[in-house]
């Protein structure tokens, strides 16, 4: 296993929106999030390697869309992808003493994977099918001021807006 995985993975346990859509449940069950965050490493250190800063903080955004639904709108992608090139260039130029140094000096020093089930792993009791949430029960006694639609799009969706 390549050591600069380490790196991404702690450079991760830092992010607070990752951090934050994993906390509310929006990877799935522990083994699921587990199995996403290790082909999310996988996946940043590929494109780390090809150099492509633009790449990279697309394939963040997408990776939390799609695997955490999550979308991204604090521009916190491109300042973990440019914590990532730094630490991939000093890595890389062979300054790794520095690089680990950066790493301990982190609020959170250690991997997001600590401490979470390993890919494959079963707990004791067999994974349950995820409950849906129930669908919000129909507005009753609604402000004149607000109003509630479907997104155009299909999705689950509900647009609020207050009328001026």
């Amino acid at each position: 296993m390549c050591e600069f995985l380490r790196v991404i993975e702690v450079v991760f346990n830092n992010w607070t929106s990752l951090k934050l859509c994993i906390e509310h449940g929006m990877g799935g069950d522990p083994n699921t999030v587990s199995h996403k965050l290790r082909n999310m490493v996988e996946t940043t250190h590929g494109v780390l390697a090809k150099g492509e800063f633009y790449d990279l903080v697309d394939t963040l955004e997408d990776i939390l869309d799609a695997d955490f639904d999550t979308e991204l709108q604090d521009n916190s992608a491109p300042e973990v992808a440019t914590v990532l090139f730094e630490l991939h260039k000093g890595w890389h130029e062979g300054r790794r003493d520095e690089v680990n140094e950066q790493l301990r000096q982190m609020k959170c020093p250690t991997s997001i994977l600590e401490g979470r089930p390993s890919v494959g792993t079963m707990d004791s009791d067999p994974p349950r099918p995820r409950k849906l949430r129930d669908p919000p029960p129909p507005p009753t006694d609604m402000d004149a001021d607000e109003s509630m639609s479907q997104d155009p799009e299909g999705e689950s969706w509900t647009v609020v807006s207050r009328k001026k």
